[in-house]
Parts: C-alpha cells; sequence; structure tokens
C-alpha cells in the first residue's frame, strides 16, 4: 500500500507541476470500459474479464500527451483439479486486480486531425488480490492473498475528437506485472471517452 501512495503522489507532481503554464484545452479526463484477456504465467486457467477505466491527461504538444491511468479488472475467475494422496481436489481462484500507471501517447492524425493514432507506453503500480479456495473429500481451506509491485504497458489505438472539448477513443495494450506480481499479464482493451478543457 505505501508503494501505491508513494507512487499517486508522484504522478500527481508529474500532471499538475505544468498547470500554471497549461495552454486552454491542454488538460482532459475521462473514463471508461474494459475488456481484458489473461495471459497469466500460471498452469491454473482463468476466465476473462470485465473492468473499468478512468485517466487524467496534459497533452504537451500536438502529437505527445502525458496521461495518468487507474485500470480496475474484477475477478479473473480461474479452477483447476488435482490429486491430492488419492482424493480427487478442486481449487477455485478470483483475481482482481488495480493499476496505476503515467504513460506517454504518441499521436499521428490520420487524414485529419480529428482522427488521431497513438502509440503508448507507461509503467507503474500493479496491486492484486487473489482469493482461492480448495476442497476436497468434504472438507475446504480457503485463502487470500494481495501483492504490490512494479508493472507496465505497451499499446496502440484511436481517438477521435468530434468537436474541440470531447474524444472518443480505443486503446488495446499488454500489461505485465514484475516481482511479486510476475504472474499477472493479460491484454487489455479499453472503450472510452474524454472531456478536454
Amino acid at each position: 500500500m505505501n508503494k501505491i501512495i508513494t507512487f499517486l503522489v508522484i504522478a500527481s507532481t508529474f500532471l499538475y507541476s505544468p498547470l500554471l503554464f497549461a495552454d486552454s484545452n491542454k488538460f482532459y479526463i475521462g473514463g471508461g470500459g474494459s475488456y481484458a484477456i489473461e495471459n497469466f504465467d500460471t498452469d491454473t486457467n482463468f476466465d476473462n474479464t470485465w473492468g473499468i477505466n478512468a485517466k487524467v491527461g496534459y497533452r504537451a504538444h500536438e502529437l505527445l500527451s502525458l496521461e495518468f491511468n487507474f485500470d480496475y479488472l474484477d475477478k479473473f475467475e480461474g479452477d483447476d483439479r488435482f490429486t491430492l494422496s488419492g482424493a480427487n481436489v478442486d481449487s477455485d481462484v478470483e483475481v482482481t486486480v488495480y493499476t496505476f500507471m503515467l504513460a506517454l501517447k504518441g499521436y499521428q492524425p490520420v487524414y485529419s486531425e480529428k482522427l488521431m493514432f497513438f502509440v503508448v507506453a507507461g509503467g507503474g503500480i500493479i496491486y492484486f488480490d487473489a482469493d482461492t479456495k480448495i476442497s476436497g473429500a468434504g472438507d475446504s481451506i480457503s485463502d487470500s492473498q494481495d501483492e504490490a509491485d512494479g508493472c507496465a504497458k505497451i499499446g496502440l489505438g484511436f481517438d477521435f475528437f468530434p468537436i474541440k472539448n470531447f474524444s472518443a477513443g480505443i486503446e488495446g495494450n499488454y500489461t505485465l506485472g514484475f516481482g511479486d506480481a510476475d504472474d499477472i499479464r493479460y491484454f487489455n482493451f479499453t472503450l472510452g471517452v474524454a472531456y478536454h478543457f
């Protein structure tokens, strides 16, 4: 938890220090929905899941933005069956993921400046909570584990600007954790909107 608080303080400093020098419509805030396709580095089979995304950004240049992202992905559900001392044992796991990342978005106009292709890369902190239930032979055991560590993402997408203060966009990225979160890896697809001010 201390890692998360430290990262949020640093992210706030980067995002809001240019505020005194900002021109009109340099800042934006937005959110959307996500669909994540798991690519966990485990033997357990997990389902994909849905989530939400929130972002605050600063358009430092017409072709470059600095963005702070928050992602919440609700319960990647996994199950496994194995034999222990001759008895069949079922394992059910639910993994909830939170990420806090600073990212750079590099833009390239497509036909016009209303439709912008972008490449995005960023890093920050991933926090996950894994709840496990193991049952067999008429008995069950439950366990909970939560960890925070570093993470990174790389991806691409499109932003569409139908009017001056509004944009809609889609992003696809690959996110992976490091250290204690090394097993947490997934493709994340986000559809969202943003208000520019």
